[in-house]
């Protein structure tokens, strides 16, 4: 799987951005915690060679 990652940081400090997944699945996220989760999500993707979902 091929994620792209916008990251900036916030006045406090804080990871921000989006994560937009090869299928063109895009997720915001506010804080390292809520970027990982959306990293989890994204990996829920159909494997092409057994077609099963990961």
């Amino acid at each position: 799987m091929r994620v792209t990652l916008e990251l900036v940081r916030d006045a406090d400090g804080r990871l921000e951005g989006s994560a937009t997944a090869e299928t063109g699945t895009e997720r915001r996220f506010s804080g390292t915690l809520e970027l990982l989760r959306v990293l989890e999500d994204l990996d829920t993707t159909e494997d092409p060679e057994t077609g099963s979902v990961r």
